[in-house]
This record gives structure tokens, sequence and C-alpha cells, in this order.
């Protein structure tokens, strides 16, 4: 779980839900409320992660797989990966390019 970089309180899983899948880039802490941002680490730990979706809707036309497969996939992938980013994001006072 991440760890708020100012008050050096750990954030819980429905916190981090919370506050993970907004679009703004400032996330706020529900301890202190100061402003964090998402690492530059997590963003490049899971950054090639975000492939898999576009990946698995071409598995029909290249293997010939039933499309009920993919939707199985997607349906079982999704979650574990919202669960490991919220539960391996690290936070940090400011926010640093991506690049």
């Amino acid at each position: 779980m991440p760890t708020c970089q100012r008050c050096f309180e750990t954030w819980t899983f429905k916190d981090t839900m919370k506050r993970a899948f907004v679009l703004d880039t400032r996330l706020t802490c529900p301890y202190c409320g100061g402003t964090q941002f998402i690492s530059k680490e997590t963003h490049r730990r899971f950054g090639m992660t975000t492939l898999f979706i576009p990946i698995t809707l071409f598995l029909p036309l290249l293997f010939n797989i039933s499309p009920w497969w993919v939707i199985s996939i997607l349906a079982v992938l999704t979650p574990i990966y919202f669960i490991a980013y919220c539960s391996l994001m690290t936070l940090s006072n400011e926010e640093k390019n991506f690049f």
C-alpha cells in the first residue's frame, strides 16, 4: 500500500482505490490532506502492463479463439491488474515528468 511522503501514514486499500483512478495527477492524502503524486517508478513499472488489453483484443484474430475466451481473460486479468497497481503504488511529494 502507498505511504504518504509527508505524514508517513500508510493508505488503506479502499483509500487507494478511490484516489488512484482519477484523471487528476494530484492525490490528496486522507490523513494529512497533503498533495501527493504517483511516483515515476510506479508509472514505469505499470506502463507496459496496460498493453495487455489491446493485445488481448487481437487474440481472436491471431489464434482463432472464441470471443468469449477473450472476455473471460479480460474479466480475470483486469481485477488482478487493479489490485496489483493499488498494492504496489508508491507516492512522491513532487510531480515528476514521466519521460
